[in-house]
C-alpha cells in the first residue's frame, strides 16, 4: 500500500522515496530543535538522506519504510520503520517525528493507538 487516508485528522500517508527528499529536508529543518537535542546538529538535507536510507548493514533495503504524513499538501511527519529487525518478525520503529505546530497536541500518540502502520 502506499496511500493511506487518516481521516480523523485530515492526514494522508504515503511511503516516501527519493524524489520528496525536498519535502523531507523542509521537515527536518523545521525539526531542528529535535535534531539537535539527538544528533547535536541541524536537522538538514544529509539528516533526509539519512532518514530515506540509512539501514543495518546487514537489512536490505526492501526492508526499510518511510511514511510521510501530510496535512493541506504539506509534509508534517514522518515514521521510519525497519521490517525483520532486529530479528526476523520483529518491525522496529525507529523514528516518529511531527512537526513542531503538530507536538504537544496528541497526534503522534493518536497515530500511534490508530494503528496506522499495521496497514503496511
Amino acid at each position: 500500500m502506499s496511500f493511506l487516508e487518516i481521516d480523523f485528522f485530515q492526514f494522508h500517508a504515503r511511503i516516501l522515496k527519493e524524489a520528496e527528499l525536498p519535502q523531507l529536508t523542509e521537515l527536518c529543518i523545521a525539526c531542528t530543535d529535535f535534531f539537535q537535542l539527538v544528533e547535536q546538529q541541524p536537522g538538514s538535507e544529509k539528516t533526509a538522506r539519512e532518514i530515506l536510507q540509512e539501514r543495518p548493514s546487514n537489512l536490505p533495503i526492501s526492508h526499510k519504510i518511510v511514511w510521510g504524513f501530510e496535512k493541506d499538501f504539506k509534509l508534517v511527519g514522518v515514521v521510519e520503520i525497519l521490517r525483520d529487525y532486529p530479528h526476523s518478525g520483529v518491525w522496529y520503529v525507529s523514528l516518529l517525528l511531527l512537526s513542531p505546530e503538530l507536538r504537544g497536541n496528541g497526534y503522534g500518540k493518536k497515530l500511534w493507538e490508530a494503528k496506522v502502520f499495521n496497514s503496511i
